[in-house]
C-alpha cells in the first residue's frame, strides 16, 4: 500500500508539482520579506513576480504562434517562478526592464536554442546568465537560512518524484560541498549558498538531462565541481 506522500506524488503531473513547489517557495519568501526577516522589499519582490509572470506568458505566447507549437501556460510559469527565485529583486521601476528583459530571453531560448526539439540550455538558467553578462545577474535570494527548511523539503518531493537521488542529486551534493569547503564551512554552504534548490530543482530539468545515467552522474559531479568559481 502506498504512503500518502507517494500516492499524492504519483497523482500530481510533474509540471504541476513544479508549480505548488515553487509557488510556495515564491509565497514563502514575499512572507518572509514583509515580515523583515528576509532583507527585501516585499512591494518590490511582488513587483519583480508580476513582471516576470507577465513577460513569460506573453513571451511565449507570440513564439508558439510563430512555431505553431503547442502553449503550455505551466512551463512559461516555471520558468518565472524560477527567475523570481533567483535573479536579484527590482528596487526601482527602471530595474524592471531588465527583469523583464531576462524573462524574454529565458522564454526565447526555449524556441530558438534548441536540438531536435529538446533545450539545449534550462532557460531560466540561460535569462539569467543573459542578463549577467550585461551587468545584472543572479543574486540567489531563495538560497537563504531562513528559506532553507521550506526548499528542502520542496526539493526532495521533485526528486522524490523524478527519482534522480543516485543519477543527480547526490553526486551533485557530495561534489558541491566538497567544492565549498575549500572556502568554508559544509554547513555554512548548505545555509548560505543555492544548493540544495539548485540540485533539486536546476539540475533535475528533464529536457536538458542527457539520457544516460552514467553521463548524468558526470554532468552532476562537473556542475558540483564548478559551483564556487565567481561568474565573472
Amino acid at each position: 500500500m502506498q504512503n500518502p506522500i507517494d500516492k499524492f506524488l504519483n497523482d500530481v503531473p510533474m509540471y504541476r508539482l513544479m508549480l505548488y513547489v515553487l509557488g510556495v517557495y515564491s509565497m514563502v519568501g514575499i512572507v518572509l520579506s514583509f515580515l523583515g526577516v528576509l532583507p527585501l522589499s516585499g512591494p518590490w519582490l511582488l513587483a519583480t513576480l508580476a513582471t516576470l509572470l507577465v513577460v513569460c506568458y506573453f513571451t511565449n505566447r507570440l513564439f508558439v504562434r510563430l512555431f505553431k507549437a503547442v502553449q503550455n501556460i505551466e512551463s512559461s510559469t516555471i520558468t518565472a517562478l524560477i527567475l523570481f527565485l533567483i535573479l536579484f529583486p527590482a528596487e526601482k521601476f527602471s530595474d524592471l526592464a531588465m527583469v523583464a528583459f531576462a524573462g524574454f530571453l529565458a522564454m526565447a531560448s526555449k524556441f530558438l536554442l534548441t536540438l531536435h526539439n529538446r533545450h539545449v540550455f534550462n532557460p531560466a538558467a540561460f535569462g539569467a546568465v543573459a542578463i549577467g553578462l550585461l551587468g545584472w545577474g543572479a543574486g540567489w535570494w531563495v538560497g537563504t537560512p531562513a528559506m532553507l527548511p521550506v526548499v528542502a523539503i520542496g526539493g526532495l518531493l521533485v526528486v522524490r518524484k523524478t527519482r534522480r537521488y543516485q543519477a543527480l542529486l547526490f553526486p551533485f551534493l557530495l561534489a558541491a560541498l566538497l567544492s565549498i569547503s575549500r572556502s568554508t564551512s559544509i554547513v555554512d554552504g548548505l545555509l548560505s549558498w543555492p544548493v540544495v534548490f539548485f540540485g533539486t530543482i536546476m539540475l533535475t530539468e528533464p529536457l536538458t538531462l542527457p539520457a544516460s545515467k552514467h553521463v548524468q552522474i558526470l554532468e552532476a559531479v562537473l556542475v558540483g565541481s564548478l559551483l564556487t568559481i565567481p561568474f565573472h
